[in-house]
Order: structure tokens, then sequence, then C-alpha cells
């Protein structure tokens, strides 16, 4: 399917390049869109480069594929002289996760059990408002990430919170990355329906939720006033392998 993905180029004579057509090849087995296929093919030797990875080597930890990615990312931010760090980092860690996960060469630690408390929300979501599983799922990473920075139990840490802690809890957490407004106010969100369910069960005094602002968005805002650098060169790329037989399409 891709014996001719990589011809003419310096990815053919790269390391590991069983290891990367066969991950090309199950993602588009999946229905991997052929633009996205091409920006794969560009982070594994991106990936393999910062990562050092050879055949059959090592584990790798997710602490190690954090700081490379920082690295990568740092590195291009000084050379585009842009402010594209994290959306660069964002990217190198989550095609390495999953490329590294489908070669069983990454060891993602086990996250915690969920507190009861945030276990009853999310089954309250799902029996009584019949959310969707997306919507609950996105919901359950966010109260992970808050409630992922408190050391005392639960149940004791909802008793006794006040709207300053409350607000001091997540300066913490979006201080931590650059996040874009529509990503704070579904964060807000969800922070806000979860304290209205504790409200009622006692859990929390009341007000709490009420003290959680949550930013507006305008409309369009959120849309890009022109294509990134990264996407027009990915466009380029695929113009280009069209253009000398580099990419063959997926059959159907």
């Amino acid at each position: 399917m891709f014996n001719q993905f990589f011809k003419h180029t310096k990815a053919l004579n790269a390391p590991l390049l069983e290891e990367r057509l066969r991950y090309l090849t199950y993602r588009a087995e999946q229905g991997t869109a052929p633009t996205v296929l091409i920006e794969i093919s560009t982070y594994q030797l991106i990936i393999i480069k910062y990562l050092h990875l050879k055949k059959n080597d090592r584990i790798i930890t997710l602490k190690e594929l954090e700081s490379a990615a920082k690295r990568w990312a740092y590195r291009q931010m000084r050379r585009l002289k842009r402010v594209t760090r994290f959306s660069r980092e964002g990217r190198f860690i989550r095609h390495a996760k999953h490329w590294l996960q489908f070669l069983g060469r990454i060891e993602i630690p086990k996250k915690p059990p969920l507190p009861s408390q945030v276990a009853e929300f999310l089954d309250y979501m799902r029996k009584e408002q019949s959310l969707s599983d997306t919507t609950i799922c996105f919901r359950r990473k966010q109260l992970q990430k808050f409630f992922g920075q408190i050391k005392e139990e639960l149940r004791q840490f909802l008793a006794h919170l006040t709207p300053a802690q409350l607000d001091a809890i997540q300066i913490q957490i979006l201080n931590q990355e650059i996040y874009s407004r529509r990503t704070i106010q579904e964060f807000c969100k969800t922070l806000r329906a979860f304290f209205r369910y504790a409200e009622r069960r006692s859990w929390c005094r009341d007000g709490i939720a009420d003290s959680i602002q949550i930013p507006r968005v305008y409309k369009h805002e959120t849309l890009p006033s022109s294509p990134s650098w990264e996407d027009v060169h990915v466009f380029l790329k695929l113009r280009k392998g069209i253009a000398y037989g580099i990419f063959a399409p997926v059959p159907s």
C-alpha cells in the first residue's frame, strides 16, 4: 500500500522504516486522511531523532517523551521566531504517544481511581441528563485535571472549600499551559456543573458554583485569520508528493 510513500525522499533511509510503514498502514486502514498521514510521517522522523529511538530498543517513559517534545518545540520556536511552542509540543506528544503505544514501546502511568464524588457526578450526567459519551469523557478529563491538584481527602476538601481557594486552583491549572478562551470557557462550565451538583448533595457550601466566572467567547473569534505556516507546509508537501508520485492514494 505504501511501497511508493517514501520514494525519492530521505525518509526511505531513515531508521525504523518497517515500524513507520506498519503504523502508517494501520492509520490508513482506519481512514486517516492523506494529509494527516504525511504529517505523521514527518513527526515520526522528529520523534526518532529526539528520543534517540533504535530498533527493539528501550521502553520510553512519559516524562522522557514530554521532555523531548519541549526541547524540539523550543528549538522550533527560536528558529522560526514565532510563538508556536505549545501547539508544536502538543502535536509531538500526541503523535509520539499514538505511535509508541502501537509499537508497545511507551510506559503510560496508570491514572489514580476517580473519587467517588466525581464518579457519582459522571453517572448523574449519563443517567439523568442523558449526555453523550463524548461529553462525559471530556468532562471527566477536565475534572481529573482539577482534582489532580488536590492533596487532601476530597470530601473534607469540598466541605471547607471557599471561592478564593477555587479561583487559586483554577489559576494554577491554567498557568501550566496556554489555553484558548474556548477551552477555558468549557473548563469553567464543567466546574460549575460539578459544583452545582455538589451543592445539591451538600458536599460543599452554597454559592461555590455561582462564584465561577465563565469567560465570553465572541462569534468567529476562534477562526484563524489565515492558515498556519505548518498547515501550508503540509499542503505543499502533499501537492509535491502527488505530482512526483511520492504518495500513492490509499485504495478504497
